[in-house]
């Protein structure tokens, strides 16, 4: 079916008369050249335009009323035209949509047709084969059973054994030695096929016992990466959140912290060994030393509680290596410089 026509109402003509413009217009050249191009570019113009109001440029009379019923009859004839023009134009559009739309069909047609030939034609070569070993298998069975001898080898047939042998020393030599027929095929090839199914049988069980195991294997590497992943984050975060710790305190730098360690420590053994230096602290000093004093084991704790600390303090700052001959250093100044308390 075509387009439907549109709904179609004649326009109110509002638009003046451009007089220079039609003025400017050579109709006679227009008619004998045939300028459509004029013409579709003042359609408009003379088609729309009101002349109602018009009057003549010399009397200033109004315009003969038959004449201005002429020239709007005219105008409307022009603007249906116009109408027709748009709707034919939108018609010759979707028919040209339609003939691509068949154009692409018949080539698809045409490319399935010629893939159908050639089935056709493979077809017809394969009924052919098969009518001619049809009517070979009926020859044979019309002459009887005693009469037919098939070669091993092929699909062929001979009424004659004799005939039989010169085809296979023939056509098929290798199974044919010093005029003598080879085992029959059929028991061969029965043969060579249990093995065949014998092979395909254990590769196949090879096969999957070895996808068996390489899925094993696979899910437990999986889940050893997994494993490892997770350890591998929580120490990343723990060291992260220790480094973080570190940072954010500020500390000393290593050689005061160990000066300043070592110095207490230093101290508390001058403190606890010298009675002159005793003698000189305040009150509560006194008393710390004199319960040291009346109990040795305290002593030996507090004393082991400060290498330890002191130990941690240079582990952190990473002076570890330097801490155990610092230590002994530290023993042997304080033990020569003691004095006999107990």
């Amino acid at each position: 079916m075509g387009a439907q026509l549109p709904a179609f109402k004649f326009r109110s003509r509002r638009e003046g008369v451009d007089y220079r413009r039609i003025n400017s217009i050579d109709v006679d050249r227009v008619a004998s050249e045939l300028d459509l191009n004029t013409l579709q570019d003042n359609i408009m113009c003379v088609t729309f335009c009101n002349m109602d109001g018009e009057k003549c440029a010399y009397c200033h009379n109004p315009v003969d009323s038959v004449l201005l019923k002429l020239f709007r009859l005219a105008q409307l004839m022009l603007e249906y035209l116009l109408h027709s023009q748009e709707y034919l134009t939108c018609s010759l559009q979707v028919e040209e949509g339609k003939v691509h739309a068949l154009t692409c069909e018949k080539e698809q047609m045409m490319r399935e047709m010629e893939k159908q030939a050639e089935e056709i034609k493979s077809l017809k070569e394969e009924c052919r084969k098969r009518k001619k070993i049809i009517s070979t298998q009926q020859t044979m069975i019309q002459a009887g059973v005693a009469n037919y001898h098939k070669c091993q080898c092929c699909e062929k047939a001979f009424m004659n054994y004799s005939f039989l042998q010169s085809h296979i020393q023939r056509r098929h030599p290798e199974q044919y030695i010093n005029g003598k027929d080879l085992p029959p095929l059929n028991i061969l090839q029965s043969g060579v096929e249990a093995k065949l199914l014998s092979f395909i049988g254990l590769k196949n069980e090879a096969l999957d016992r070895f996808e068996k195991w390489k899925k094993e294997e696979k899910e437990k590497l999986d889940e050893e990466i997994k494993i490892m992943r997770e350890t591998f984050t929580a120490e990343c975060k723990a060291l992260a959140v220790k480094n973080s710790t570190l940072e954010s305190v500020s500390f000393p730098s290593k050689q005061n912290i160990f000066y300043m360690l070592f110095c207490m420590h230093v101290h508390y053994y001058w403190v606890y060994y010298s009675p002159n230096i005793s003698e000189k602290r305040n009150s509560s000093n006194k008393l710390l030393i004199d319960t040291l004093r009346k109990n040795p084991s305290l002593t030996k704790e507090i004393h082991s509680v400060l290498e330890q600390t002191l130990e941690e303090k240079l582990e952190l700052l990473g002076v570890k290596s330097v801490s155990n001959s610092l230590f002994q250093n530290r023993r042997t100044i304080c033990t020569h410089q003691q004095p006999k308390l107990f």
